[in-house]
């Protein structure tokens, strides 16, 4: 093992350091080991000394880097070395490094490759990284990666239960600069190892490399068997007070100095997710570490502030001191934070060495986010294991206020093709005719029927999911496919009425989910309903670990209780409104509107038009310093709702506008004085600069069947988009491929096409692009599920989109070069049918500014000459000053945020507020002409439900383009959801449909206006 003498008092020491691929903890010795003689590596008499020399340089540098440099006398060895004759160095060299070589690889001149151990000392820390040297003698000179593997260091997670044991280790071999990520090429190299156990005492591994398939050498000569002593790590206890000063859970993110994570992710095991770089422990509760420094991180939900703390553990135990610090706690206002759908199996969980995790492991993560309602929703996945766990009641490890309960989500069986469905509050947990999941009705009506009939609360699950729509604007008027998994069968149940418990009528379904799919998709569906004058409510979640995985709560509603906190009167507050939405870091209290609170049972009425007020507390935070990444993703990425989203910047603030304009006048005169006499001839050259280019027709190729049933579907997916083919490697138009041809087809741009793709294939679409100049050109491009992108062989766009083909899923800029280019995209299917969309434009000048260029100076407006001048002056060196202070007042961040009064679906009035965690009234007057439903939001973190309005006792009926897309809707939702349906739900299933479309035809003949 290598030694660092330097830093010695003692004979022997643990000391901390770190790598560029993984935290490492290394036993440093004050002299080599002694040579044993079963263990000694061979001497490589023959390799150029040279390069062997510069690998060597480059390997102290790494040591120093990792921050472990040699010993001084292995040092002096090596400086020797760089001054002695060939033969003397090469010796030299071997009896300085050798000693820390735990094994040495040879590969002969086959490129066959056998291992043994070398004479470093097998010691580990238990909960660390340590790390060793591997001897390579490489006869056939081979270039490639050398590769490492164990059996032991298989992942944890998904492991049988009879493997936990052997699974112990983990390991990396360190191929980061300054070394080479390949073998070199000459006949000796040291390579570094890093080894992770997880276990204290003694531990064997068997260890094996290869430098590609096939090379391992026959027998038992291509691995060796090595046995470790490991030390015992230290226990560190973490002392966690809340606030009050009372015991309390946190979330802990450890990391040594270069940000590796502790303990390792891939040897985790409930309640410790794999998937997580934090751990959860409550008050008292320890962590083993080995010695060293760490960074940590404690968190407790969007509720409490950040919190960052050094750690020192030494040899002795430690302890780690946390006072938890709030920056708002809504249940003191009766306000009580809950995540509807969470899970405890399926997607990021594993399946082994048990089917998911336990309701206590679920019960310590909704502790440690502060989250105090979680119901843990059966699916699917491990269906019949997890049901044993409903209790139709809170789950036992509940401690107030925190409270767990198993309820279902209809997903991977049953209705769930129609739309998945939250049921909560059940009292049975499956319907009568079988004891499991293979009986279900197919129809999501007939699910809400029997959920109901008990007592249910329901909605769908992740509502957005088949209802994208193009761009930001709410409402949104252009009608979704309604082809997946959220709210899609909704826009037909919602008009349906179904027995309650007490046999009386009640609504079918109850609430939308909100805050886990991008927000314009599932607010949108919730706007048109409600101007149709349905009265579905909304509650938060999560999809843990599903859509989120990196905690519980990201998504959450908060519900008004009048008393204590009780899992079915939460529920409760759901189904009457009496809840806002959030991702946690703003909130909307105590919504009232002419005094009406939200959640009451009674509409606010007025005999005519005229006016309301609606008053709030609103607060929010958003720390100093802007997350620019979040501000400025694209809608349709995560996180799709956060405060971070709504940070208003100088662009959005009156106070700005002035001095933006006053700029932009600056260079607009500046521009126009410049190109006086000249400017009829620049604009012709500009535009001969930014023709567009001569685009040729699409032709295809496919489909091509993708392999490998037993992986995921998304899985699947992914893995062929990265598999080549053949016409990835291609800079021109490729060749068929053995039985296809290239088929040409006439899809317009600017369209989304199907494509003639089946269930999990691939295909390729080819059009070549003509210019006679350099140009640079702009693609917008999308596809259902993942689309690859080549220009001229060169790869410029990858992307795994699982949803229909829009505009924005993948964008780039080429360079087109004068002559013939060619454009290559790789489609890949999963389920379902397949897609496209493609757009380009030139880069620089938009089609509006184009037919500005067009018109003759005189006859242009004052606006369009403005539009031309600053997009002049943009691009033109001699006003980059100019320019440059016209973007930095329009990016200059503020610490605020928009609160606006939402009025059927519009921005009626608004209110800006800072988010520094001060609580602030804020008071809206708007006058409604007609019934009308009113919110507040602070978009996208929070939204209220509505509280709604009578004028003159007329139901709300607030736009006939609502109700003509809700018909819409229902008519695309039928093409799509009856090949799901069962043939003797069929009849079911027409009846259900035709009832919409009659209902949504009424509202649309009784709505005046548009």
């Amino acid at each position: 093992m290598l030694a660092n003498s330097t830093r010695l008092r003692m004979p022997t020491i643990v000391l901390p350091v770190v790598t560029t691929l993984l935290a490492t903890i290394i036993v440093v010795q004050e002299t080599p080991p002694a040579k044993v003689l079963a263990q000694e590596l061979a001497e490589v008499g023959t390799v150029e000394v040279q390069p062997l020399l510069l690998h060597v340089q480059r390997l102290r540098e790494a040591l120093n880097y990792l921050g472990q440099p040699l010993p001084e006398g292995t040092s002096a060895l090596l400086d020797r070395a760089a001054k002695a004759e060939d033969a003397q160095a090469r010796k030299l060299v071997q009896q300085a490094l050798d000693p820390y070589c735990l094994l040495g690889v040879m590969i002969n001149p086959e490129s066959r490759v056998k291992v043994k151990q070398g004479p470093a000392r097998p010691k580990l820390v238990q909960n660390g990284w340590s790390q060793f040297l591997v001897k390579v003698e490489n006869q056939a000179r081979v270039t490639g990666p050398l590769a490492a593997t164990s059996p032991n260091a298989d992942k944890l997670p998904g492991a049988e239960q009879d493997r936990i044991r052997d699974l112990w280790l983990d390991l990396e071999l360190f191929n980061s600069r300054p070394l080479t990520p390949t073998l070199m090429g000459i006949r000796l190299e040291y390579r570094i190892i890093q080894l992770y156990s997880r276990d204290a005492g003694k531990r064997s591994a068997i260890f094996s490399f290869d430098v590609g398939q096939g090379t391992q050498d026959i027998g038992f000569r291509n691995d060796v068997l090595v046995t470790f002593d490991c030390s015992k790590a230290v226990p560190v206890e973490l002392r966690v007070l809340d606030e009050n000063g009372q015991p309390s859970t946190a979330a802990f993110e450890i990391r040594d100095p270069l940000g590796r994570v502790y303990p390792s992710q891939a040897k985790r095991l409930a309640p410790d997710f794999a998937f997580h770089p934090q751990i959860y422990r409550h008050d008292t509760e320890t962590v083993d570490l080995p010695p060293g420094e760490y960074d940590v991180e404690i968190t407790r939900g969007p509720e409490y502030l950040k919190q960052q703390k050094k750690l020192v553990v030494t040899g002795a135990p430690a302890s780690l001191q946390v006072r938890l610090k709030r920056w708002v706690d809504p249940s003191l206002f009766g306000w009580w934070s809950g995540d509807h759908h969470i899970h405890a199996a399926g997607c990021a969980h594993y399946s082994n060495p048990s089917e998911g995790v336990l309701a206590v492991d679920m019960f310590r993560h909704c502790q440690g986010e502060d989250l105090k309602v979680g119901a843990n929703l059966t699916w699917g996945p491990c269906f019949d294991y997890q049901k044993q766990f409903f209790t139709g009641m809170v789950d036992k490890v509940s401690r107030y206020p925190y409270l767990l309960r198993y309820d279902v989500e209809v997903s991977g069986f049953g209705s769930h093709s129609s739309g998945h469905l939250c049921l909560l509050r059940l009292k049975q947990q499956i319907p009568p005719g079988g004891d499991s999941k293979d009986h279900w009705p197919t129809l999501c009506l007939n699910t809400l029927r029997w959920a109901k009939k008990q007592g249910a609360v329901c909605g769908p699950a992740h509502s957005g999911w088949g209802l994208e729509v193009p761009g930001t604007d709410l409402p949104n008027y252009n009608v979704p496919r309604f082809d997946s998994i959220g709210a899609d069968e909704y826009i037909v149940d919602v008009t349906h009425t179904v027995e309650g418990p007490d046999g009386n009528q009640v609504p079918a379904v109850d609430f939308l989910s909100m805050v886990d799919t991008p927000h314009t998709w599932e607010l949108n569906i919730w706007y048109h309903i409600l101007n149709c004058g349905y009265r579905t409510r909304v509650s938060g979640e999560t999809d843990f670990p599903c859509i989120y995985g990196e905690r519980v709560g990201l998504g959450r509603s908060y519900v008004k209780l009048a008393g204590m906190l009780d899992y079915d009167a939460w529920c409760e507050g759901i189904r009457q409104g009496a809840a806002y939405v959030s991702d946690g870091r703003s909130h909307l209290l105590d919504l009232t509107v002419d005094g009406i609170p939200l959640g009451s049972r009674n509409d606010v009425r007025l005999d005519q038009p005229g006016s309301i007020r609606a008053t709030a507390q609103a607060v929010a935070y958003l720390q100093e310093e802007p997350i620019r990444e979040l501000k400025n993703l694209d809608p349709a990425d995560q996180p799709y709702w956060h405060i971070e989203r709504a940070r208003l910047t100088g662009k959005d603030l009156e106070e700005f506008t002035p001095r933006i304009r006053q700029v932009e006048d600056k260079l607009i005169a500046r521009v126009a004085r410049d190109l006086t006499g000249r400017q009829a001839e620049v604009e012709r050259s500009y535009l001969a600069d930014h023709l567009p280019p001569a685009l040729g027709g699409w032709k295809f190729m496919g489909p091509i069947a993708i392999g490998n049933p037993s992986d995921s579907n998304a899985n699947r997916v992914r893995k062929a988009q990265k598999h080549d083919h053949g016409p990835e490697t291609t800079s021109t138009m490729p060749e068929p491929l053995t039985g296809l041809n290239w088929e040409p087809h006439d899809w317009p741009d600017g369209e989304a096409h199907e494509i003639p793709l089946d269930e999990f294939s691939v295909g390729y679409l080819h059009r070549t692009i003509e210019v006679n100049r350099l140009v640079d050109l702009d693609l917008d491009m999308g596809a259902d599920d993942a689309i690859r992108v080549w220009c001229n062989g060169e790869e410029v766009a990858d992307k795994f989109t699982s949803r229909p083909a829009m505009p924005g899923q993948a964008t780039c800029r080429v360079t087109l070069k004068p002559g013939t280019n060619h454009l290559l995209l790789k489609i890949s299917n999963g389920r379902g049918i397949s897609e496209f969309y493609f757009q380009s434009k030139v880069h620089g000048i938009s089609q509006q500014l184009r037919d500005i260029l067009n018109k003759p100076v005189a006859g242009r407006t004052p606006e369009e000459s403005r539009r031309f001048y600053l997009h002049y002056g943009r691009r033109d060196e001699s006003y980059q000053e100019l320019v440059k202070s016209i973007d930095e007042l329009g990016s200059s961040s503020s610490r605020s945020v928009n609160v606006e009064l939402i009025v059927n679906g519009y921005v009626a009035e608004q209110q800006r507020i800072v988010a520094d965690g001060t609580m602030q009234t804020v008071s809206f007057t708007t006058r409604l002409e007609r019934s009308s439903w009113v919110a507040l939001r602070i978009l996208p973190s929070s939204h209220t439900n509505p509280v709604f309005v009578t004028v003159d006792d007329k139901p709300i009926r607030a736009s006939r383009r609502s109700a003509r897309w809700c018909l819409e809707g229902v008519k695309k939702c039928r093409t799509q959801k009856l090949q799901f349906i069962d043939e003797d739900e069929t009849e079911d299933f027409h009846v259900a449909y035709d009832h919409a479309q009659a209902a949504y035809e009424k509202i649309l003949a009784e709505s005046e206006v548009e």
